[in-house]
């Protein structure tokens, strides 16, 4: 493990990709996403769209920070440099530098960076990016006039949302701790470089035309009804929920350090 795990630490392309390409889609994403709040803000009629732009991003810097703080409250020195990368959109490559460098748990942490990570992501996803896209995709689609700006926005969330997901995956899979619980699941991605780098765009492109195809739908039906996006969530998650009790798949132990 200690072998497999120097060798990830010096790869620098995969590294380099996932730093370097975290803080680029995350800095543009949350430009776009406070530019077209603003502009939802200024603009008669859709001053709601604004109002839950704002709310969206409210609620994930809120999540991310109480996290941080747990995570760091032991260390207030290492709680404000958390915060400030948080409220400058520069977190996700932080995590990703940790992540990709090898960076074990400390004594003042509650979980490992790997989970830190995680949470940050989904959280990000969950509460900001989705949402947005499909409330921005809503007001594009109903407004009079249709523009750039508010396609750019739309893009690149979607292409934020398929950076995540690849680089969660990448970062799991390739984790020599994990491929050695976990062997029968995990290592799916190759151990060359150039490979490894194929196959990360590939999850990348796809999950980015996954995000686009699903927010347009959600944003198509709730234009047409709103119960049919209701009926169709519903009839989604609870497939999906299905499948994982049938799988005995449904509970996740996570390991915390210091809480009890």
């Amino acid at each position: 493990v200690e072998i497999a795990q120097y060798n990830l630490n010096t790869s620098n392309f995969g590294l380099r990709l996932r730093v370097f390409g975290g803080a680029l889609l995350s800095t543009i994403d949350l430009i776009t996403d406070i530019y077209m709040t603003a502009k939802f803000f200024n603009t008669e009629g859709q001053e709601g769209y604004g109002m839950t732009n704002a709310v969206l991003i409210g609620l994930t810097m809120f999540f991310q920070i109480t996290f941080a703080y747990v995570q760091n409250g032991r260390k207030p020195s290492s709680f404000f440099q958390d915060a400030f990368c948080i409220l400058t959109g520069f977190k996700p490559a932080l995590d990703a530098y940790r992540v990709g460098s090898g960076s074990e748990q400390e004594d003042h942490h509650r979980v490992a960076p790997m989970a830190e990570m995680t949470f940050c992501k989904i959280t990000e996803v969950v509460f900001e990016a989705v949402p947005a896209s499909i409330v921005q995709i809503y007001a594009l689609i109903i407004a009079k006039e249709q523009t750039l700006d508010a396609l750019i926005s739309i893009m690149v969330s979607a292409a934020t949302i398929g950076f995540t997901s690849a680089m969660l995956s990448y970062d799991w899979d390739t984790s020599p701790t994990q491929r050695v619980k976990n062997p029968g699941f995990y290592g799916y991605i190759p151990d060359k470089a150039l490979p490894r780098a194929v196959c990360f765009l590939s999850m990348m492109s796809l999950s980015f035309s996954h995000v686009l195809l699903q927010t347009l739908s959600c944003a198509l039906l709730f234009a047409t009804n709103p119960r049919w996006l209701i009926y169709y969530i519903a009839g989604d998650m609870g497939l999906f929920l299905l499948y994982k009790v049938v799988r005995r798949d449904f509970y996740y132990y996570l390991s915390i350090s210091g809480i009890l």
